[in-house]
């Protein structure tokens, strides 16, 4: 009789903000992030290797127990004879939790698992061989992995009914389960939310998706899975996340809008709250979020030195590295006329005033400001430059708005001096509202005038500059972009994002899928011809989208993945809201396919979750501005990263602290001596000692988050 198997995959990922590493920290050649003396396949392998030595797992002392310390999430699991726990990497954790499969089989009466016979390892990935049974656990950089391998189907005779994998839990945290059963949320002692077990999807082999939900019983949690018609084998893949991102300064935030701007570089994360009250209403604050040990936690509180009433610091965020920039389009003019919303924008960096501390660097306005231009409206920066836009500026004509360039360390050491102010010249009309986005990366921007109406009223364009176009640090205009099927009304151009020679536009009013649907669209420099930038791709929600949606009112883009926000999506609830993910090569080559739709766990009506979204390397954050958890339109922000069955993991969790190396990862140093001879062999030439202290830096310090200081 034909054997069929059954796979059980359970992603658990605790505080899980998994970001992508510094990539620059280890550039060494001509070709980026690849040591010279080695060759892409060999620092791949090599890369491989150091990553599978951190997640080790290995055997405690004197315990019989497997230890599995994951730096990158800030916890460590133990791998007990029966079962796993998971806690925070401190002597003393504040919260524990664990699971242990307990029954399994069909309808009431489940029946016991079988005592397990033998555990193996190897590398990152314990297994606990019971019988016909396999359930298996991975630790890498997502988080743990859990899985279970069914060899035979189990006995019906026990009862009817639907697959159950029931699990008992352990530890002091609180289950909770969501209305729609996908989700169970974690909480400690106080009604604090800790984790979320949620996510869940399973699917058979024939890829046809099962109807899955969860149950939190008085002990622990069952999976439930409707397997009648399934093809084996099936696979269940849930995961664990953590907490969402919230303001902790204890206001109850009614009202600040927080999520309402969103940016993400590296370990670090800025959310705008444009609403927040602390230096008067609507005065406005930014929040950072910053990866350390204990995972995600917020590390400071930001406002304007100066900040007043109804300035909405933050209407817009922007990171890049050490270095932030938050607009503030409402702010007066200095006395004695304090002129109506001139707008500013506020540098801030790390370690300014003191270490680790964001301060205030300047506080940047127009060289020519002007009576409700809004400088400041939309923001962005690349390393030691920054663009600003001003969407209500006169530039040329009325409401024709306008963008300014500045550069550190212009004008003096440390000083962001303007360079140069973008606008249309003859060319600009009225209410075209250039600067109403902004994106810069290294040597070009992109700004975004949704107002243009060259084939119609708000048909929208966006602006490609670059430095050094038409003259030695002089941002010329290289290109105007257009939709190919531009149309009355698009608003192309709303939002807008470049990474390298690929930008991504948002039409949020295209009605392709009804009216205000909404769209987004992708150039690439050189398509179509040298230096030309053309469009490779229009990009739709593949489930189809609804009227006013608004997909494509936030557009981020990183080296070759995207994300689209759709603020009004329903899936959730009345204007709950989504995101989707988009990777360059998915489904063709070139082509720009949907890899994934993100939602809230806990999405409601009217979150307008993706109302802002960022995405830097793997690591996705999107805002809910007006979600509700700490008060009406209080906000919230959702961090996301790729999951095992290819998806996207919900994440995100935050806390101030000095990181320190565990004595236990001094392994890891070792590793990188071992490396030594192997690249000295490779390279026989001075290149390889580099090559080696480039690869000891990747394998003990491998997710910089500034000069000297690294996330374990």
């Amino acid at each position: 009789m034909k054997r069929f198997y059954v796979f059980y995959s359970l992603l658990f990922t605790m505080m899980i903000l998994v970001t992508s590493g510094n990539a620059d920290a280890f550039s060494t050649g001509d070709r980026e992030g690849v040591p010279e003396g080695l060759t892409t396949t060999e620092w791949t392998r090599m890369q491989a290797s150091v990553e599978r030595d951190q997640y080790r797992l290995r055997m405690g002392q004197d315990t019989g127990e497997y230890l599995a310390p994951n730096a990158v999430h800030g916890f460590r699991a133990t791998f007990a004879q029966e079962s796993f726990e998971v806690g925070p990497r401190t002597e003393r954790p504040a919260w524990s939790w664990g699971l242990r499969l307990n029954r399994y089989g069909y309808g009431s009466l489940l029946q016991a698992v079988p005592a397990v016979d033998k555990v193996t390892t190897k590398d990152n990935r314990i297994e606990y061989h019971r019988g016909d049974m396999v359930e298996w656990y991975i630790n890498d950089r997502r988080g743990i992995e859990q899985g279970f391998t069914l060899k035979s189907r189990p006995d019906r005779r026990a009862g009817g009914g639907l697959l159950q994998l029931q699990m008992k839990a352990s530890g002091d945290l609180l289950s909770v389960l969501e209305m729609d059963e996908k989700g169970i949320v974690l909480k400690d002692a106080q009604g604090k939310e800790v984790l979320r077990y949620g996510g869940l999807y399973a699917y058979d082999a024939a890829g046809k998706d099962l109807d899955a939900r969860m149950a939190a019983d008085p002990d622990g949690i069952r999976l439930i899975v409707a397997d009648q018609a399934a093809i084996y084998p099936i696979t269940i893949d849930p995961f664990i996340e953590s907490k969402k991102l919230m303001a902790s300064d204890g206001e109850g935030a009614v009202g600040d809008n927080f999520g309402y701007s969103v940016s993400i570089s590296g370990d670090t994360v800025i959310v705008g709250a444009q609403y927040d009250g602390d230096r008067g209403t609507r005065a406005g604050a930014a929040f950072i979020f910053s990866r350390n040990q204990g995972g995600w936690v917020q590390v400071q509180k930001l406002t304007a030195g100066d900040g007043a009433e109804d300035d909405q610091f933050g209407t817009n965020v922007s990171i890049s590295g050490d270095t932030v920039i938050v607009g503030a389009p409402w702010n007066n003019g200095p006395p004695p006329d304090e002129t109506s919303n001139l707008g500013a924008a506020y540098i801030f960096s790390r370690n300014q005033g003191g270490t680790d501390n964001w301060g205030q660097v300047l506080k940047l306005t127009a060289g020519d400001a002007a009576y409700s231009d809004a400088f400041g409206y939309s923001v962005s920066i690349s390393g030691d430059t920054a663009i600003v836009g001003a969407k209500w500026a006169d530039a040329t004509r009325y409401n024709s708005g306008a963008a300014y360039i500045f550069y550190r360390n212009e004008g003096g050491t440390d000083n962001w001096g303007q360079v140069q102010k973008i606008a249309r010249g003859a060319y600009g009309d009225m209410h075209e509202y250039l600067g109403t986005s902004v994106a810069i990366s290294g040597d070009k921007a992109i700004a975004g005038a949704p107002g243009y109406d060259g084939y119609g009223a708000g048909t929208g364009a966006a602006f490609i500059y670059s430095r050094d176009q038409d003259g030695t640090d002089n941002w010329g205009q290289v290109q105007m972009l257009t939709a190919s099927d531009h149309d009355t009304g698009d608003l192309f151009g709303t939002s807008v994002s470049i990474s390298g020679d690929t930008a991504i536009v948002g039409a949020p009013e295209n009605n392709d899928n009804g009216t205000d649907s909404g769209a987004a669209y992708i150039f690439s420099r050189n398509q179509g011809g040298a230096d030309i930038w053309g469009q490779v791709q229009k990009l739709l929600p593949s489930d189809g989208g609804d009227s006013y949606d608004l997909f494509g009112y936030g557009v981020s883009i990183s080296g070759d993945t995207a994300i689209a926000g759709c603020y009004q999506d329903d899936d959730k609830g009345g204007n709950s809201g989504s995101a989707y993910i988009f990777s360059r090569n998915q489904g063709g080559t070139d082509n720009w396919g949907e890899v994934n739709k993100l939602l809230a766990g806990d999405g409601d009506d009217i979150d307008l979750f993706g109302y802002s979204v960022s995405i830097d390397g793997d690591t996705a954050i999107v805002g809910a501005k007006s979600d509700e958890d700490n008060g009406n339109f209080s906000g919230s922000a959702y961090l996301f990263v790729p999951g095992s069955a290819g998806g996207h993991a919900l994440y995100t969790a935050f806390a101030a602290g000095r990181l320190r190396l565990p004595i236990e990862d001094f392994a890891c140093f070792m590793l990188s001596i071992a490396f030594l001879a192997y690249l000295w062999r490779l390279s026989g030439k001075r290149s390889g000692v580099r090559t080696f202290l480039f690869t000891s830096a990747y394998a003990c310090l491998p997710y910089s988050r500034g000069p000297g200081t690294y996330l374990w």
